[in-house]
């Protein structure tokens, strides 16, 4: 997907925003950065709680969502985001290689990216999960 492609409009959704979870600072920052860069506001934590005390004030259309954390890990945070924020489009951005397909496979998961990934990786990914959520506002 061109990147261009999905940078956010007026026209989108009401909504843009979307939510960096990754106890890696500087993955973080770098998620962020590109994001933003596509036109879309970003907001990160550092850990499932924190990702989820950030969604209670300002959910978010689509978290990134990392898989190993210390503590609640991203599995965790799926489904806490499924429950509680079943609005939310979820990508996994991972450095695991493989994963259950119960997770990967699920409705809720838009797309899987596994670490190192690039820009337009990122970019497509969004772009998945933004047609997600275009399906989803239709029915």
């Amino acid at each position: 997907m061109e990147p261009q492609r999905i940078l956010a409009t007026e026209d989108m959704a009401v909504r843009r925003t979307v939510l960096v979870v990754d106890d890696d600072e500087a993955t973080c920052r770098l998620l962020a950065e590109w994001i933003g860069h596509l036109g879309f506001d970003v907001a990160t934590a550092q850990s499932a709680h924190a990702a989820l005390t950030l969604m209670r004030t300002q959910p978010a259309d689509v978290a990134f969502c990392d898989i190993v954390m210390p503590g609640k890990d991203g599995i965790w945070l799926i489904d806490q985001l499924r429950h509680h924020f079943p609005e939310t489009a979820v990508v996994i951005a991972t450095g695991l290689t493989r994963m259950d397909p119960s997770v990967t496979l699920s409705p809720r998961v838009a797309a899987y990216l596994v670490k190192p990934f690039d820009f337009e990786d990122v970019a497509s990914a969004l772009g998945s999960a933004f047609d997600a959520l275009a399906v989803r506002y239709r029915h």
